[in-house]
């Protein structure tokens, strides 16, 4: 019975230090910039999100004299059929990651473009 608990045990610790794995395409994959243009105070608002193959990704937006901005970080990312899931925030994919003719990585998320940094 003991070696039965211990042999548990081991395989327990050893499954529980197994590195995340992401199970996202891998073109999505990265770091992504976007930029969106705000009437209110005439200031561009940054979009940044990460992708890493670990399994974590960082959402952030970010822009000068902006009250609410958002951060999920450390979280799984979620890729489905047209949506990506980065903690609490969604999505809509509206085009995949594509290389344009000058080599530039983008694709649409919510109607705004993210460039691969």
């Amino acid at each position: 019975m003991r070696s039965l608990l211990f042999s548990l045990f081991i395989l327990l610790t050893i499954a529980s230090c197994k590195e995340k794995v992401s199970d996202i395409p891998e073109k999505y994959f990265g770091h992504w910039n976007a930029e969106e243009e705000k009437i209110t105070w005439l200031v561009p608002r940054q979009h940044n999100l990460i992708l890493n193959k670990n399994g974590d990704s960082h959402y952030s937006t970010t822009g000068a004299f902006q009250i609410s901005d958002e951060e999920t970080s450390g979280v799984a990312a979620i890729v489905q059929v047209s949506s990506l899931r980065v903690g609490n925030k969604v999505f809509k994919i509206d085009t995949i990651p594509t290389t344009q003719p000058d080599n530039s990585i983008t694709m649409y998320l919510d109607g705004l473009m993210y460039t691969k940094q």
